[in-house]
């Protein structure tokens, strides 16, 4: 399996928690779901961060059955077409 994860390091801005967090949860996975090549896509939401980690606020988890596939997935017009919807979210 292969993997890739993408990282948001910082708070949104104040009062935007919510929509961040749902913009990811509703339209971030579940679209990159469906990109040809992927496997599975998870959010994680780190809570806790120990021993002085950057300060991540939220991880995208994408998973690959082959590196063929994740070269499919990057090579994607959908996937350059999602990247202006998380732009978008992470404002």
């Amino acid at each position: 399996m292969w993997i890739r994860s993408a990282f948001w390091v910082g708070q949104p801005e104040e009062g935007a928690e919510e929509a961040f967090t749902t913009g990811i949860d509703t339209v971030v996975v579940p679209a990159l779901k469906a990109l040809p090549g992927v496997m599975d896509a998870e959010s994680l939401w780190p809570r806790r961060l120990e021993d002085g980690p950057p300060a991540i606020f939220c991880q995208i988890i994408v998973r690959f059955a082959t590196l063929a596939d994740l070269d499919t997935m990057m090579s994607s017009p959908e996937r350059l077409a999602l990247r202006d919807k998380v732009i978008e979210i992470g404002r």
